[in-house]
């Protein structure tokens, strides 16, 4: 009797672990392999935990094999009886939105963040010694 109740916690506190990890990261894009195809769900493995991807969050236009890599967007991490069940999509428009980010090079027209910003002119006047430089180069080629 012992054994059976701690086995029960120790589900449990798996359970919780799993929850815990994933429910905060919902939007979040993640690699995951298919473990298995059932008539209206696929399901995949994400290290951790499985996941499920309802009809309905899969795209009409992809078909899955089982040990096919792909990645999935998490929506949702429901409580169930069974367990935490961490719902994926491929139809939502956070994966789409988030694969360009991922995969597609910015534009060259458009500057990085990350890229320095061309210097700008200052507004405070110059030092005298500048202006002296500047203004002494001659106009004319000097005739020897």
């Amino acid at each position: 009797m012992a054994k059976q109740v701690i086995f029960q916690k120790v589900r449990e506190a798996e359970r919780d672990t799993v929850f815990n990890e994933y429910n905060h990261r919902a939007g979040e894009v993640l690699n995951a392999t298919v473990k298995r195809l059932e008539p209206m769900d696929v399901i995949f493995d994400l290290g951790k935990a499985e996941a499920r991807m309802p009809k309905r969050e899969q795209s009409r236009l992809e078909q899955f094999a089982v040990g096919e890599r792909v990645r999935v967007v998490l929506l949702r991490v429901d409580r169930a009886a069974k367990g935490p069940q961490v719902i994926v999509s491929r139809a939502a428009p956070a994966l789409v939105q988030n694969l360009f980010q991922s995969e597609v090079p910015r534009s060259t027209t458009e500057p990085s963040p990350s890229a320095p910003s061309p210097a700008k002119p200052a507004s405070a006047p110059r030092s005298p010694s500048c202006r002296a430089i500047r203004t002494s180069t001659p106009s004319a080629p000097a005739s020897a």
